[in-house]
């Protein structure tokens, strides 16, 4: 369900983003700000799971406050939850994976957008639908990747899917940027997000590259195959270290020193143009004599006064920011395959992209202009290496725009932790009800009191399915009891040791730990079958799991919160009037 959320500055939100409200509001509680730095370490750590800290967090604590009311201390729940927690962990590490997801090319486009589906669906709107061609889990419960045929789809409902097309352009844009020595060393800052609105979130393309929304100087308005020289200050002669006072006796001196500043402008330029260079890009504005020169030379002159956008141009292109003014250095040049002014929806762009296509062969390169997002899902791997890649979101509001951004943002770093750790486990509650059942049976054979502490913890797992079922108008006292009893079949395999009951009595049933809620139909199902099969990425589920429980922990065994007082002495009582008067 989506909220509003309305920040200090009266800025306006409509998101259903954990991550997003946590960071827009101000807590002031010394122990919910606890599970809110719990949330935003999940989210720096592997980019998801901000909404599953805090909703379990909150859970376990709310459960801790039945269990101290009936007589256990603080440090007996605490010690519960700490020891519950590892256990949980290490049955998510051995007995929960999905066979065969470890084995996943982080260079397949089409396999990749079918991992991204869960973190990026979770930020959109619950009728977008989720369309993507994935994988399938054969008889020997081995993961299969689609093949190109079924990734490729032709179905309506493929085509015409937004979240789909976003998958793909998100895993498209990831790998073209991604390390080709090492996957784990990629960069979220690498992939950027350009917004412009007026079209349907189908129409966002992708350019290898930057995309800047902004137009060039000068009259030259494309180039290609282009060497480019960047400067990090104004594109203009330098003016003198020290003021001083130049005396000028007549007309013709006035001449002769204004021809003299011209005459340095075009050596200059001239430099520049002997380099080879065809572009210049500037942090500071161009003089107007600069761009005179520099229109005759047809050197394209563009300016990127944001810093950041001008290291994203030197890492695209290769090229260094000189910090003076002057000709560059071969070695100093970068190179664009082409550096070109588009208008998309009414807004004025200027593209600088490095290869013709992003899956190798000689079709031209799209241009935002095109709705190239919404070509089938390629499951031929990309090719990848250093540089930036810009995606170019359309949408056709701003709140729109901004829900498909925080998705972007989120299938980026959900890409950054699958080149990590490529292993899935099931989704839709999945989990949560497997462990509440393997953790229920655990409960039995607890010693003294800490049975308490483990039940409770069981308990708390539900807050996650039952906020899948009532978000989607699930009856979730219905839903949670199938869930739970679909789940119970599976309690001897879960609890067996690593190697046991997988060929045992439990083996027949042993597959029900994968059925998760299905939200359409409200039956347990295995969400991970089939080519629009979904799954979790098990590093987001189990820092999650980890942050949560050490947040619940660490405020039951806070006994006092202790808060210094501003300097100056106390302050006086609001309402003003003479409150210091008899």
């Amino acid at each position: 369900m989506k909220k509003i959320v309305i920040n200090h500055l009266d800025k306006l939100f409509v998101t259903s983003d954990a991550a997003t409200i946590i960071r827009e509001l101000e807590v002031e509680h010394p122990a919910a700000n606890l599970l809110v730095a719990a949330a935003k370490a999940a989210q720096q750590e592997v980019g998801d799971g901000a909404g599953f800290v805090v909703a379990f967090a909150g859970e376990l604590l709310s459960q801790a406050e039945s269990l101290l009311r009936e007589g256990l201390t603080t440090g007996e729940v605490a010690d519960g939850y700490a020891r519950t927690a590892a256990r949980a962990l290490d049955i998510l590490e051995h007995k929960l994976i999905l066979p065969g997801s470890g084995t996943i090319d982080v260079r397949d486009a089409g396999a990749v957008a079918t991992r991204l589906r869960a973190p990026m669906g979770s930020k959109q709107h619950a009728d977008e639908g989720i369309v993507v061609a994935g994988g399938v889990i054969d008889g020997n419960e081995t993961f299969v990747p689609a093949t190109p045929a079924e990734a490729s789809s032709s179905s309506p409902e493929t085509k015409n899917d937004a979240l789909s097309s976003i998958c793909q352009l998100v895993a498209r844009a990831c790998i073209s940027v991604c390390p080709l020595d090492n996957a784990a060393n990629f960069n979220v800052d690498n992939v950027r997000i350009l917004k412009v609105p007026g079209a349907a979130p189908s129409a966002s393309s992708l350019v290898r590259g930057v995309a800047l929304k902004r137009g060039v100087e000068g009259a030259v308005k494309a180039v290609s195959d282009a060497k480019v020289a960047v400067y990090a200050q104004g594109f203009d002669t330098s003016g003198p270290e020290t003021k001083g006072t130049v005396l000028l006796r007549s007309g013709a001196e006035l001449e002769a020193y204004s021809r003299q500043e011209e005459r340095a402008v075009e050596a200059l330029v001239a430099g520049v143009a002997a380099s080879g260079a065809r572009a210049v890009v500037s942090g500071g504005a161009f003089g107007e004599l600069a761009l005179h020169y520099l229109d005759r030379a047809g050197i394209l002159a563009l300016r990127v006064p944001s810093k950041f956008d001008l290291r994203r141009v030197c890492r695209s292109t290769g090229a260094t920011a000189l910090a003076k003014v002057g000709a560059p250095a071969s070695a100093d040049l970068g190179f664009a395959k082409s550096l070109r002014v588009e208008e998309v929806g009414g807004t004025k762009l200027v593209v600088l992209s490095q290869e013709a296509d992003l899956v190798g062969d000689t079709a031209p390169a799209p241009s935002p202009a095109s709705a190239s997002a919404s070509a089938s899902a390629s499951s031929v791997a990309v090719v990848g290496g250093a540089g930036v890649t810009t995606i170019v979101l359309r949408g056709a509001t701003d709140a729109a725009l901004d829900e498909l951004e925080r998705a972007a943002d989120a299938g980026a770093n959900a890409f950054k932790a699958l080149c990590r750790d490529a292993r899935a486990v099931p989704s839709g509650g999945a989990v949560e009800a497997s462990l509440a059942a393997a953790l229920g049976h655990d409960a039995a054979s607890a010693p003294g009191l800490e049975g308490y502490a483990v039940r409770a913890f069981a308990a708390a797992l539900a807050v996650v399915p039952r906020a899948l079922a009532e978000n989607s108008g699930l009856a979730a006292a219905a839903a949670l009891a199938g869930l739970h009893a679909a789940h119970a079949e599976a309690v001897p395999y879960l609890v067996a040791k690593v190697g046991e009951g997988e060929d045992g009595a439990a083996a027949p049933s042993c597959g029900s730990w994968r059925l998760g809620l299905d939200l359409e139909g409200g039956s347990p199902r295995d969400l991970s079958l089939g080519k629009n099969g979904v799954s979790d990425l098990f590093s987001a589920k189990w820092w999650a799991l980890k942050l949560a429980a050490d947040a619940a922990t660490t405020v039951l065994r806070v006994d006092q919160i202790i808060m210094a007082k501003a300097a100056g002495g106390p302050r006086a009582p609001r309402g003003g009037g003479d409150w210091d008067e008899d």
